[in-house]
């Protein structure tokens, strides 16, 4: 796969320049999840930043009636663990696991972070699409 070109087709990475999104490619990691595999679990530092590459995964807070609270099913190209890093590291407040297997990328948190820094229209824009998440998961 294309990490390049594939970054330049997610959302949050579209403003980016090129030579940032280089900068993203080189230190990204391809991780592949089976069935059920924890990607992110509920408490851990925030780390890094995941892109679902293929495959889907559910966002799970906690369990309501015996059954898990689903916040979320995330699949290709959508993008989870910045909130974590962008709160320099806060513990992460939901698990997210594979619903099948799941190919994903992961952005070292402090790349992430310097790179979207440098670029502040890119920053903007990543700053309201986490408020807009946030909003939608206080709503719930």
């Amino acid at each position: 796969m294309d990490m390049l070109s594939f970054l330049g087709t997610v959302d949050i990475f579209k403003g980016l320049t090129e030579d940032e999104r280089k900068e993203l490619a080189s230190k990204t990691e391809q991780v592949r999840f089976a069935d059920g595999e924890a990607i992110v679990r509920q408490g851990e530092p925030g780390a890094s930043v995941w892109v679902i590459v293929d495959g889907t995964a559910q966002v799970v807070k906690g369990v309501s009636g015996g059954k898990p609270n689903v916040l979320a099913t995330l699949s290709s190209g959508q993008v989870f663990g910045e909130m974590s890093v962008m709160a320099n590291g806060e513990p992460a407040t939901a698990d997210v696991a594979a619903q099948g297997a799941v190919n994903a990328l992961k952005i070292p948190g402090n790349i992430f972070f310097r790179v979207f820094h440098k670029n502040p229209r890119a920053l903007g824009k990543l700053s309201r699409d986490m408020a807009r998440r946030y909003i939608g998961m206080v709503k719930r």
